[in-house]
């Protein structure tokens, strides 16, 4: 079983702009990866695989490119972009929307994977060492667990750096269940148990909104590229990022206590998306994240 851990980075400034070029290669990367499988069907009807991709990439850095990047990296773009493409083929033979794999511009590619611990990166303490970038103090607020399997760097809208470390641990031993309950999700209460016990939700977004949606007013009031722009950019995402930490930490706690109430437990099938269509309900029902 394989579960993930989510650590503050606290980089210093020159690890802060190499962890922001490695960023932007690995973009770059994925856009010129998604230009050449585009254009070779097009003009010659080839479908390009990861590995004609991956020679491709080795013969480049053979003549100079991408020397200040870790190699595996910059590898693991390309495995993102062929599992795009998978999907992509995937959703056309099952007859749906394809939605075929798009170019990425500023500020749509967040993350990079380091995909081995051998050789790219290495936690010791709450010190993280990452092959190219150099050692970087993260907030370990817990243990991790079993054996780390990947550690992926994610930057979020407000600049903050973080590592999400994927460890392989033992599965559970299988238990004999003794306590079953059911649970039936609402707007009114966000919960109510097969017990008779309900749980009011803090409508986070609802609090927060008239905040949110004067914030993006002045957002969209702002001229494109200036200084302004960004700083009101900043200002939409602390807020819609506030909302997220509420709604995430409210979440989990109602979902420990229900863990730890019952041995089965079991939901509603709910059609979610189809709900949302519901344009008099789909604010709340977001609000609520059901999912």
């Amino acid at each position: 079983m394989k579960t993930a851990y989510k650590f503050r980075m606290y980089p210093n400034r020159l690890q802060e702009a190499q962890l922001d070029l490695t960023l932007e290669t690995c973009r770059h990367l994925y856009n010129t990866a998604l230009a050449d499988r585009k254009n070779a069907y097009e003009t010659e009807g080839i479908s390009r695989s990861y590995e004609d991709q991956a020679a491709m990439l080795t013969v480049e850095r053979e003549n100079g490119n991408f020397l200040g990047i870790y190699a595996h990296c910059l590898q693991d773009v390309l495995r993102r972009l062929d599992k795009s493409f998978k999907a992509f083929f995937r959703r056309v033979k099952a007859g749906e929307n394809p939605g075929y794999p798009r170019f990425k511009g500023r500020g749509w590619y967040k993350s990079f994977t380091y995909p081995d611990s051998e050789t790219g990166y290495k936690m010791e303490g709450s010190k993280l060492t990452l092959s190219k970038i150099g050692t970087i103090r993260i907030f370990k607020h817990r243990e991790v667990e079993g054996k780390i399997k990947t550690c992926t760097i994610k930057k979020d809208l407000l600049g903050h750096w973080y590592a999400v470390l994927v460890a392989e641990i033992e599965d559970a031993p299988a238990v004999e269940p003794t306590t079953t309950a059911g649970v039936d999700v609402g707007l009114k209460s966000l919960i109510t148990t097969s017990a008779g016990e309900s749980i009011q939700y803090p409508r986070n977004y609802i609090q927060l909104e008239e905040k949110l949606a004067a914030a993006q007013r002045s957002l969209s009031r702002k001229k494109r590229g200036s200084a302004n722009r960004l700083k009101a950019k900043a200002k939409v995402a602390k807020i819609s990022k506030r909302i997220q930490n509420l709604r995430d930490e409210f979440l989990h706690q109602v979902s420990r206590k229900l863990v730890d109430s019952a041995d089965i437990i079991v939901f509603e099938n709910l059609n979610i998306n189809g709900m949302l269509k519901n344009h008099h309900l789909a604010k709340h029902i977001q609000d609520h994240a059901w999912g």
